[in-house]
């Protein structure tokens, strides 16, 4: 026995904690709408599922991000009636990072061919859910394909069912863009190579193969589901403010075989500064868009660098590569070249290697440039370019950058200026 017990008795047995309290649904959502962070296991401790389900439902519509998703997979946890099956698949594709965080879940909680039947029947149909219904089946694909969040957590022979009894749905009711990509992407799980035996067996077969192509064929040879015609739709869809929206029509527009470069272009040119509009433009780079696009990103970086107040505030003089320092918490703008312009930049500059002696303004302003991303970029551009390709007012940037604070930078200039030509007149003096 120790001292303690010998003197005055046995320790008296700590007090059990009290069961957690569930926090009342209005302060979760209040915590939600002010920006703080909700853990859903904390918000909902000590609830009975009855009560979780209620304020989880009460929860969604005031969620986002990657609190949408819990709250989704939460969801589909419990036994969900048709209506709520179709609120849910709203939901599962609406203000998330990205739909194939839900898919695997959402599909395995609900009847995707029979709420797509149901929202087809409806007068009128009910387009958000059979829209819906599309991202959630081509995100379900695309994890087959081996691609997306939703790989992990899923089963592609069962879903080849599903993917058949959607497909004759759309075939009745017409398509929009992203029943084109979902339809694309099956149709890629049905040809791919390392396809195996018991995947085909499911389902993944020459039937549904031959049965996608008729179905995909028919909606195309038709208006979309809505009306309107498909150059139209992918248009406006390209113009959306949501990115993955105006990425799934540049998708679809490739499937229906509808240029889309100009209007692509034409978006860059009305939001010079809008990065959903460079996300589509850059990978269709070829040199009709670069001669649009590297005057634009030229006078981007002129514009940064001209501005002398812009590039002698603090936060660029921690923050820019070239001044040292490193306050990672500084906003993308503050810096004297925004990682979002030089994500533009980049791409052209790498193009221009194979245009020697075009865009010479590009390269030029990339060589001033106080980044040195770019400025190694635009010397890598110039090693793809003949000595003879390169103006005397490039060699003069060269000559500045000999003392680069970035020895790649310094290497690639000394390399460029090893194979200066230099013209007989001045060689003979």
């Amino acid at each position: 026995m120790g001292i303690w017990q010998s003197l005055f008795g046995a320790k008296p047995a700590a007090t059990p904690a009290p069961p957690p309290k569930p926090m009342p649904i209005e302060e979760v959502i209040a915590r939600v709408q002010a920006g703080a962070k909700v853990e859903l296991h904390v918000a909902f401790a000590g609830t009975d599922d009855d009560e979780e389900e209620r304020g989880l439902w009460a929860l969604l519509p005031h969620t986002s991000g990657t609190l949408r998703v819990e709250v989704v997979e939460r969801l589909t946890e419990f036994e969900l009636d048709e209506a709520q099956q179709a609120q849910l698949l709203r939901a599962a594709v609406e203000r998330v990072p990205g739909v194939g965080f839900t898919a695997a879940a959402v599909a395995s909680a609900c009847d995707l061919p029979a709420i797509a039947a149901k929202a087809a029947a409806a007068q009128p149909a009910d387009g958000a859910v059979l829209d819906a219904v599309g991202m959630i089946v081509a995100a379900l694909c695309e994890a087959a394909l081996g691609q997306g969040p939703a790989e992990e957590e899923f089963d592609v022979g069962g879903c080849a069912a599903t993917v058949a009894a959607w497909s004759q749905t759309v075939a009745a009711a017409g398509a929009g863009p992203a029943d084109l990509v979902a339809l694309d992407l099956a149709l890629q799980v049905c040809l791919a190579e390392d396809l195996g035996e018991e995947e085909i067996e499911a389902g993944w077969d020459e039937d549904l193969e031959e049965s996608l192509r008729a179905v995909l064929a028919k909606v195309l040879g038709h208006a979309p589901r809505g009306g309107g015609t498909w150059h139209d739709r992918l248009i406006a869809g390209l113009n959306a403010e949501a990115p993955e929206v105006a990425l799934q029509a540049l998708i679809a527009a490739r499937i229906a075989d509808i240029p889309m470069q100009d209007a692509v272009l034409d978006r860059v040119r009305r939001q010079p500064e809008d990065e959903g509009a460079w996300s589509l433009a850059l990978p269709l780079l070829d040199e009709t868009l670069l001669d649009t696009l590297a005057p634009l990103v030229t006078e981007q970086l002129r514009h940064r660098r001209m501005n002398e107040d812009e590039l002698c505030s603090p936060a660029s003089q921690a923050c820019c590569g070239s001044c040292g320092g490193g306050d990672k918490a500084a906003h993308d703008d503050d810096l004297m070249v925004p990682k979002a312009l030089e994500a533009r930049a980049l791409p052209l500059l790498a193009f221009c290697a194979k245009t020697a002696g075009n865009h010479v303004d590009l390269v030029t302003e990339c060589l001033d440039a106080p980044s040195p991303n770019l400025r190694y970029g635009a010397t890598a551009v110039l090693s793809h370019w003949p000595a003879t390709a390169l103006p005397q007012e490039l060699w003069t940037r060269l000559d500045a950058l000999k003392e680069d604070s970035h020895p790649q930078v310094q290497a690639n200039v000394a390399a460029l200026l090893a194979r200066r030509v230099v013209p007989a007149a001045k060689a003979e003096e």
